[in-house]
């Protein structure tokens, strides 16, 4: 086969290759978009603007870090009580 032949074959073949790959990325596209397409779904399903998350995730990361300081200073006070009343009693 002459040297001409053969380059045509191998760019014919890389051809080939680039087609395959293609599509396979075409296919990865398509299901990442159709993932990314239910979690938004998902996400107005459960009441919430897809546009404004972030902002609500940081809203409830606030209130959630507030309800847990709040917690941690209700049981410092009931230790401290239960000590003291442990200690009247002799306990």
């Amino acid at each position: 086969m002459s040297d001409k032949a053969r380059e045509f074959q191998e760019l014919n073949e890389k051809r080939s290759d680039l087609i395959t790959r293609k599509i396979r990325l075409e296919e990865n596209f398509k299901a990442a978009k159709k993932a990314l397409s239910e979690v938004v779904e998902e996400i107005k399903a459960a009441g919430y603007d897809p546009k404004t998350l972030s902002s609500v995730l940081e809203q409830k990361e606030k209130e959630l870090e507030e309800a847990k300081a709040d917690y941690e200073s209700k049981l410092s006070k009931a230790e401290a009580l239960i000590t003291e009343i442990e200690q009247a009693v002799g306990v």
